[in-house]
């Protein structure tokens, strides 16, 4: 007869709840916002939409 197991089923590890953990637990929500803004502005600086608003000419 088999050894019965004792303890409850062990969850498999899942990359997407890794990830979605990281970015929307309430800890890590202020870097979350400030690292998605740095990138926001880094993106639209290096844009052509930039040089439209910031220097009319």
């Amino acid at each position: 007869m088999a050894p019965k197991r004792l303890g409850g089923s062990r969850r498999s590890y899942n990359p997407i709840t890794g990830v979605y953990n990281a970015f929307f637990v309430s800890e890590n929500a202020p870097i979350v916002r400030s690292v998605t803004a740095f990138g926001v502005a880094v993106t639209f600086l290096a844009s052509g939409f930039a040089g439209a608003i910031l220097c009319p000419e």
